[in-house]
């Protein structure tokens, strides 16, 4: 599988970066990742920049299209890996994850046409830095699983 994680700005935090770095890294040794950055909004708007931020968004977004939202579906760390291999299976090569802004999305996008799903990472919200974190530990902690690598250890 391939992935796309689309964001809102940036990991302004030089300790938030080594680690999304360093996950990145990890991830790329299993399947090919990319990031991709976006300017966030200067609307004073909040209901108009959350659209403009997921316009920028969905216009990088190809393939199977992850609307990351608090109210998404939640995963177990081996259900997720299974999942991926079915959504292979199924022809899926390319995944494309969006994480908003400070704003996060409007409701009507996870809902969108656009988008295939929508997944939450915690029943509560991130920090979108923290998320673009915990999404790529996931990603790599699945593509392990799927090819039976020791990293992910069942309680």
């Amino acid at each position: 599988m391939r992935y796309q994680i689309i964001t809102v700005g940036n990991l302004k935090h030089t300790s938030f970066a080594k680690v999304g770095d360093h996950y990145l890294k990890r991830l790329a040794g299993l399947s090919k990742a990319k990031l991709i950055e976006v300017r966030p909004s200067r609307n004073k708007i909040v209901r108009e920049r959350q659209y403009e931020e997921s316009n920028l968004l969905l216009n990088h977004a190809k393939g199977y299209v992850v609307v990351l939202d608090e109210q998404g579906r939640n995963w177990r760390s081996r259900d997720l890996a299974k999942h991926i291999g079915d959504l292979e299976t199924r022809g899926v090569s390319l995944m494309s994850f969006l994480i908003g802004g400070a704003e996060g999305h409007p409701k009507d996008l996870v809902t969108s046409n656009d988008t295939h799903d929508s997944w939450s990472l915690s029943p509560m919200t991130l920090p979108h830095e923290l998320a673009r974190i915990v999404l790529l530990e996931q990603l790599y902690r699945a593509e392990t699983i799927r090819i039976g690598h020791p990293y992910h250890r069942d309680s």
